[in-house]
């Protein structure tokens, strides 16, 4: 989400447990799009509800080791990825390779459980696909099949989550 705070912007994600705010998180890697519009966050955060501790990374933070390396760090336990991923031209071989080299990759540098949640295309964002997935540090555990991606759908999925 936009959130304007201080006279500048920043990409935000709002943290809720049964509608009590927890906090937020601003993004902290920016793409080059972003930098001049969008202020970087200064710190990561990690939450706890139901006994479970979880951070938040917003979509490009997934670039830079640090940012799964400091979500370890914290304790998070899951790692939830909210994001937009961009339509290329290329096979699902291609994508799920992809998925491996970033959240494959970045839940094994974590020790956490990975759930990415992608913005669906629509007439205001037809250039997104939505690949959202769950992985640990075995591979990635559910996807959304490729034939799938420009459909909006509730995902329900169960994973164990990764003991600290």
């Amino acid at each position: 989400m936009p959130e304007l705070a201080d006279g500048v912007m920043y990409n935000t994600s709002f943290v809720y447990d049964h509608g009590r705010l927890l906090g937020s998180y601003r993004k902290s890697n920016l793409f080059f799009a972003e930098v001049g519009k969008i202020t970087p966050g200064s710190q990561f955060k990690v939450f706890s509800a139901n006994g479970i501790s979880f951070g938040v990374l917003i979509c490009a933070d997934v670039f830079r080791d640090e940012s799964f390396l400091e979500m370890k760090k914290m304790g998070a336990r899951i790692i939830f990825i909210p994001t937009f991923s961009p339509r290329r031209q290329e096979n699902a071989e291609e994508k799920f390779k992809r998925d491996n080299d970033i959240f494959v990759r970045g839940a094994r540098i974590a020790g956490a459980l990975i759930v990415k949640v992608c913005g669906v295309k629509s007439e205001y964002k037809d250039f997104l696909q939505a690949r959202s997935l769950v992985a640990d540090h075995s591979g990635v555990l559910y996807r959304v099949n490729p034939d799938q991606e420009d459909s909006p759908m509730v995902i329900k999925y169960e994973a164990s989550v990764p003991v600290n």
